[in-house]
């Protein structure tokens, strides 16, 4: 950035750029708390080709009277191999 000569200028500048760093330590810190929350119950699961897994029932497209009756979870299903960091084919 070129060098301003007039003062109001440059304290213009200054002011903007500690209000843009105090709002990007806000931002951080608030992510941090976010993330901190959302992780609060997760859990870090490893499932082994042979494991016995239930699955959610959430997100798949059930043929049942209601989906207030179905099942909750469907299985125990066999892993039969891994896909991805945290996906197995069953």
């Amino acid at each position: 950035m070129a060098s301003v000569q007039l003062p109001a200028v440059q304290d213009f500048v200054v002011k903007r750029k500690e209000v843009q760093n105090c709002v990007l330590d806000s931002l951080s810190e608030s992510q941090k708390a976010m993330a901190g929350m959302a992780n609060r119950r997760r859990r870090d699961v490893a499932f082994e080709v042979g494991s016995r897994v239930w699955l959610s029932t959430k997100y798949l497209p059930l043929k049942s009277i209601s989906r207030k009756l179905a099942a909750l979870w469907a299985g125990p299903f066999e892993v039969v191999g891994c896909v991805g960091s945290v996906a197995y084919r069953l």
